[in-house]
């Protein structure tokens, strides 16, 4: 998703943004959705109808503006420096909580950031048919391109091209009680 951007270029207008260890962000601001994105997006929900709408399509932000910057712009670099910065830690499925993050990553090549959103909330899900258990799914807040709204959705309920990219699902915690000694 981001790579698209970095081929059409941004706009040059930013805000003042930095990780908690004071290192600048890149930022960039974009203009409302166009006719065609608003009918990708229109495309994207049908394809997926478990994704349930929270906003409406906005082009300010993208999904790391939506985590780390509380929607008021576009992040598409530095994700690396604001996971380090604001000491996240990689954690597994099952210690996984609402607030924690979900990232999506590009296994094809050097880590690449393709798209992050926060866990919303869980769900049990029952698991098994003879011994049935139940397990907490994460369902994510995400926006999955610039110009889309909003959505919330098991985090394994992806478009087709993170699917066919086989993106790596990872989940990262900011909360101290998964920090080893």
């Amino acid at each position: 998703m981001f790579e698209l951007v970095s081929m059409a270029g941004t706009p040059e207008r930013s805000i003042a943004l930095e990780t908690r260890l004071k290192r600048p962000i890149e930022n960039a601001q974009s203009v409302g959705p166009d006719y065609q994105t608003w009918q990708t997006y229109r495309k994207h929900l049908n394809d997926h109808p478990g994704w349930e709408r929270r906003k409406d399509p906005s082009g300010v932000y993208n999904c790391a503006g939506l985590v780390w910057a509380a929607r008021r712009t576009a992040i598409y670099d530095d994700w690396e420096k604001i996971l380090a910065d604001d000491g996240y830690k990689q954690i597994v499925e099952k210690d996984v909580r609402v607030g924690d993050l979900v990232l999506y990553m590009d296994r094809q090549s050097k880590p690449r950031l393709l798209h992050v959103g926060v866990v919303l909330r869980m769900y049990q899900a029952v698991v098994g048919v003879a011994r049935a258990s139940s397990v907490e799914v994460p369902y994510v807040l995400s926006k999955w391109a610039n110009g889309f709204g909003e959505v919330v959705h098991h985090f394994n309920d992806i478009p087709q091209t993170l699917t066919e990219l086989k993106a790596k699902i990872e989940f990262w915690t900011d909360r101290h009680d998964q920090w080893t000694p």
